[in-house]
């Protein structure tokens, strides 16, 4: 009984505090509503002293038209902390311009309009907040007559120029100048739809009067759509047949409307494997028929007035395909090369002219031949083993002998390590480095028909490396398949994932040279409608996505849901390396040495026997010429 009662009481207590509350929110709220012109000037400057803790700004901006029963209302702000806070006051039919031109700073406007709505008045400053339609705007307006036609046309204004944060307050000005303010202060609501709620203002509770509506959608609709470039977005169905939207900017998209409590509408029922290049979303956000599209526009050195904050940086190259190994039939070319014919060439024409001469000084034998082939000395720098017919007690001959057999072995053991290094593992050709070295190559860079357009001025210069194709789904298909016959354009993003997959194969396919950077740094945001009301909610969930490491989970999950889909290089285009007998086909080049060798040898023959021949021919007639005489 005794719990009973204690009970009883502090409910008792709890009823009247909520009562004696509520009283004084009444009192204050019949202050507001009903005061003088003197006391005037203290409720409005009470109200922008709370409207400045809860954010401060830093200018006022008045929009007003003359008028008799605006003057006094002018006079309450222009009068205002005069000092403190600077304002700039304005007519509608002065000169236009555009505050955020002029100035970057947080301001509260503060519109003035009596007897009915001034739709000049709201146009100039929808004008003057280019790109900053959702400031905050205090409307004051007097003797409106219907307040509610007055409300519903204002409700149209501000939906139809974007604004969002705004407070309407409403006076009725009588002939003995008491005025009374009709229905108190007006929140403007954005969302679901447009509506208008009575605010309560009092010094005594902490609402807030200019809230962040974006923080709750209440269910809105958005509409969307993604431009199915892998790995920005793309559309994939599970093995229920339900399709998935996936990519970094298409769960950027998903994870804003679910945080925010909004609801995503495709722009038209989404088909996989459907491109639309972001161009085009470009042209459908300035449309207005996507409100937040699930693509992501580089600007360049365009403006981001109409930008979402930067989605991700990266850099913009040409991945080209790595060259191959060398063939056996190359390798034996590689070896036979102008180093080592050129080495045998100089040392054998060098020792058989010191072996020629050295014999001619010192034995006085002399063949005119062993000055070029010396069948002493051209084995020996060979490294094969020669005969001397008889011993020699010449030094000078020994040393030649010595050379000719160092310049043998030096020779000799080159050509077998390089034969033993280059059929373990053949090198690689020259890879493609800059632009030009594919000027004499097979290879050319495939572009797809808007890209070759964006990309016009690199296009023009570099014309004669260049493939254009107007099929986007063949230019993504061979870039995914890696198709060694053309090189790609490609972003770092896609350019890390084709990395990590050629991880795992036997041979990396395709690089990115450093030569070959189109961009080294490009920023990357959401296009946004003109004046876009979602722009502080998107750059603000953007700013903690990046802050809490969302993009790199983001990044990865379209890794492994492009993975699952198949959108990645999923064949390992090197063949398996196995061994192999060397073939006719393989010993190109050592056929073709032997070939001149057996043609050079037949040319000598044919020569000895015609200078034998000769020779033979002139010494019968001196022969017979003797004989006559004798």
């Amino acid at each position: 009984m005794y719990s009973t009662l204690c009970l009883v009481a502090v409910f008792q207590g709890v009823f009247l505090l909520n009562s004696i509350t509520c009283q004084r929110t009444k009192i204050h709220a019949e202050h507001m509503l009903t005061t003088n012109i003197g006391e005037l000037s203290f409720d409005y400057e009470t109200l922008l002293n709370a409207i400045h803790k809860e954010k401060a700004y830093d200018s006022l901006l008045i929009i007003h038209q003359t008028s008799p029963s605006k003057e006094k209302f002018l006079e309450v702000f222009t009068k205002y902390q005069a000092v403190e806070v600077p304002r700039l006051t304005m007519m509608p039919h002065g000169p236009q311009f555009s505050y955020k031109a002029l100035y970057n700073s947080e301001i509260i406007v503060i519109i003035l309009m009596a007897g009915k709505v001034d739709k000049t008045s709201m146009h100039y400053l929808a004008e003057a907040l280019d790109y900053m339609r959702q400031t905050r705007i205090l409307m004051v307006a007097t003797n409106a007559g219907d307040f509610e036609d007055f409300k519903k046309q204002m409700l149209n204004l501000c939906e139809s120029h974007m604004m969002i944060n705004v407070l309407l307050s409403y006076h009725n000005i009588s002939q003995n100048s008491s005025i009374q303010m009709f229905a108190g202060l007006h929140r403007l609501m954005p969302y679901p739809n447009y509506h208008w709620q009575l605010a309560s203002f009092s010094t005594h509770h902490n609402h807030s009067l200019y809230p962040r509506h974006w923080l709750n959608m209440h269910n809105k609709t958005l509409r969307t759509f993604p431009d199915q470039f892998p790995p920005m977005s793309f559309v994939y169905s599970d093995s229920h047949g339900q399709l998935h939207v996936s990519g970094f900017s298409g769960l950027l998209v998903l994870a804003f409307a679910e945080h925010y409590n909004a609801h995503l509408e495709m722009y038209e029922p989404l088909v996989e494997g459907k491109l639309v290049h972001w161009v085009e979303i470009s042209q459908m956000i300035k449309d207005r028929l996507i409100d937040l599209p699930m693509s992501i526009e580089e600007t360049g050195s365009g403006s981001w007035h109409n930008m979402s904050s930067y989605v991700t940086v990266n850099r913009a190259s040409f991945m080209v395909p790595l060259t191959p190994q060398f063939t056996l039939k190359e390798i034996f070319a590689l070896l036979l090369d102008g180093y080592f014919l050129g080495s045998v060439l100089i040392f054998s024409l060098l020792l058989s002219f010191m072996h020629t001469l050295t014999k001619f000084v010192f034995e006085g034998t002399l063949e005119y031949f062993d000055f070029v082939i010396n069948s002493k000395v051209m084995p020996g720098v060979l490294g094969q083993s020669f005969v001397e017919q008889q011993f020699t007690h010449l030094i000078g001959l020994r040393m030649i002998y010595f050379f000719v057999g160092f310049v043998g072995l030096n020779i000799s053991t080159q050509f077998s390590a390089n034969i033993h290094s280059y059929f373990t593992w053949p090198p690689y050709h020259r890879q493609f480095e800059e632009y030009r070295d594919l000027e004499h190559s097979s290879v050319t860079i495939l572009m797809e028909g808007t890209d070759s357009v964006i990309l016009s001025d690199w296009v023009e210069v570099h014309e004669n490396i260049t493939t254009h194709t107007e099929n986007v789904t063949f230019f993504l298909v061979a870039r995914q398949e890696l198709n060694t016959s053309h090189g790609y354009i490609i972003e770092s993003e896609l350019w890390d994932i084709y990395n990590r997959r050629q991880e795992y194969f036997q041979r990396k396919v395709f690089h990115v040279p450093r030569g070959m950077t189109y961009f080294d740094m490009m920023v990357w945001g959401l296009r946004l409608q003109y004046n876009s009301p979602y722009k502080e909610a998107v750059d603000w969930f953007i700013l903690n996505a990046h802050q809490m490491g969302f993009m790199d989970a983001w990044i990865t999950q379209t890794y492994l849901d492009m993975s699952k889909s198949k959108r990645v290089p999923s064949h390992d285009p090197n063949a398996a390396v196995e061994s192999q007998v060397l073939t006719v086909q393989h010993l190109y080049w050592v056929w073709i040495l032997l070939t001149v060798v057996w043609l050079s040898s037949f040319l000598a023959f044919l020569m000895e026997l015609l200078i034998h021949r000769c020779c033979c021919r002139n010494k019968k007639k001196n022969d017979l010429k003797r004989r006559i005489q004798l």
